[in-house]
């Protein structure tokens, strides 16, 4: 008999396959990143039970969607669960727990809610190189034209210009060396 919480877990990665999102995303016009994950249903009698045991925010559940959007601390746990049962996207879903953790400190600031404004560019800068290998893998076309993926190339020439303590700046220079 499989225990109902993992049962809860391999039904998720399922819907997570078909209707889920992990990615980083571009804001203000290239020059910052951030972590995006999501799970979406027309039902809520599918997204409830995984509101009600990932947390997350519905949102926009106007659109005829129910949609659950979690920060970068519950994107982190629900991907970890998740991510034994998940049959596509693997690789991508590895690459985002590893930028999750990657800036998993800069957010464990405020109970992980938001991060000091001071920290975002300290966090773009850390996803840099997840970002470029996510970029790396095939990207489904649903029967279009596969588009050009581009890059404005403004993050290449972005230093973090916030004062970052000494062990902060060694773990940055340390993280980058080790992920590329």
């Amino acid at each position: 008999m499989v225990d109902p919480v993992e049962e809860l877990i391999i039904w998720t990665a399922g819907i997570f396959d078909g209707e889920g999102m992990a990615q980083i995303s571009v804001l203000n016009k290239g020059t910052t990143l951030y972590t995006d994950v999501m799970v979406a249903s027309d039902s809520r009698e599918i997204t409830d039970p995984i509101f009600e045991r990932w947390k997350g925010t519905y949102c926009n559940p106007s659109m005829g969607k129910y949609s659950i959007e979690f920060t970068p601390l519950e994107s982190l746990v629900f991907l970890k669960d998740i991510r034994p049962h998940i049959r596509y996207r693997k690789e991508r879903i590895d690459i985002i727990i590893a930028a999750l953790e990657a800036i998993k400190p800069l957010y464990d600031v405020n109970n992980g809610l938001s991060v000091p404004k001071k920290h975002v560019m300290g966090i773009t800068y850390i996803l840099i190189p997840f970002y470029d290998k996510l970029m790396l893998l095939p990207q489904p076309t649903h029967g279009k034209q596969p588009q050009k993926r581009t890059f404005t190339g403004q993050l290449r020439k972005i230093e973090p210009k916030l004062p970052l303590s000494e062990s902060l700046g060694v773990k940055l220079a340390r993280l980058k060396a080790s992920i590329q």
